[in-house]
C-alpha cells in the first residue's frame, strides 16, 4: 500500500486457478466508497517483491526492487491527484490508463505499465512524468512470479519506453436488461468489463466481444460503466 496525504493506493490481488480461461469477469461484492479500478494479469501465479513510494511533484518514481526469481512479471501503478496528461514510463512495455471512475473523483489519474525482467537482479526505478501542476502522487512497482515462462527480452525492448494506451469506455442505458456498447475501438480481442453505476450491487455481465460492439445483460433500466481493453 502506498500513501500519501490525501491520497491512497491499495493492490489487491487474485491468483488464478486451474482450468480457468478467458474472458475473465470479476465483481467487487460489497459498496465502497472510494475509487475502484481494475486491470488483469493472466500470467500470474504469487507476488515475489515490491516497493511503494509517495512524493508531491510531476514526476512519479515507482522505486525499484531486486527480484530473487528469472523472468518476473513486473507491473507498475501510479496515482495522482494531478492532470492526467502522462508521458510514457521509463524501462517499461505498454502502459494503460484508466482515468474513468466508478466510485470517487469523476477524472481520477491513473497508470499501470508492465514489463519483465529476465535475470534476478535490481530493477531500477520506474519513472513517469505528469504534465502540469504539480500534485501528490503514489505508486507502487510490483514483481510477479509468472504461471510460465516468459521469453527473454533484449536490452533495446528493456530500455525503450511503450506507448500509452487509453481504454475504451462509456456508459450504456440498459433496456429491460439488456444493452449493447458500440464504439470502432472495441475488438473481438478486447477484454471488456462492465458495472452498474444505478445501483452497485447489480450484476453485470458482458459477452464475448464482436468488432465495434460488445452485448451487455443486467437490471432493467440501469446505467452501465463499460470499459474495454
Amino acid at each position: 500500500m502506498a500513501e500519501a496525504d490525501g491520497l491512497c493506493q491499495v493492490l489487491y490481488y487474485r491468483r488464478f486457478q486451474a482450468g480457468e480461461e478467458p474472458p475473465y469477469r470479476f465483481r467487487w461484492f460489497v459498496t465502497v466508497p472510494y475509487d475502484i479500478r481494475t486491470y488483469v494479469i493472466s500470467n500470474i501465479s504469487d507476488v515475489d517483491v515490491a516497493s511503494n513510494n509517495n512524493g508531491n511533484g510531476t514526476t512519479l518514481i515507482a522505486k525499484g526492487v531486486t527480484t530473487s526469481g528469472v523472468g518476473d512479471y513486473l507491473m507498475a501503478f501510479y496515482a495522482s491527484l494531478g492532470s492526467g496528461t502522462w508521458t510514457s514510463p521509463s524501462n517499461m512495455g505498454i502502459a494503460v490508463r484508466n482515468d474513468y471512475g466508478y466510485s470517487g473523483p469523476s477524472n481520477f489519474p491513473n497508470l499501470a505499465t508492465q514489463a519483465w525482467a529476465y535475470s534476478a537482479a535490481p530493477t531500477g526505478d520506474k519513472v513517469t512524468t505528469e504534465w502540469g501542476n504539480s500534485a501528490q502522487w503514489v505508486a507502487d512497482l510490483v514483481a510477479f512470479k509468472p504461471l510460465y515462462r516468459i521469453p527473454s527480452q533484449t536490452a533495446d525492448e528493456i530500455n525503450h519506453p511503450g506507448p500509452i494506451y487509453s481504454g475504451c469506455r462509456g456508459k450504456v442505458a440498459l433496456s429491460n436488461g439488456i444493452g449493447t456498447f458500440g464504439n470502432l475501438c472495441v475488438r473481438t480481442t478486447s477484454f471488456c468489463l462492465c458495472r452498474d453505476t444505478t445501483k452497485t450491487d447489480n450484476l453485470c455481465t458482458t459477452s464475448n466481444p464482436t468488432p465495434g460492439r460488445v452485448r451487455l445483460k443486467g437490471t432493467g433500466s440501469d446505467v452501465e460503466l463499460v470499459n474495454c481493453m
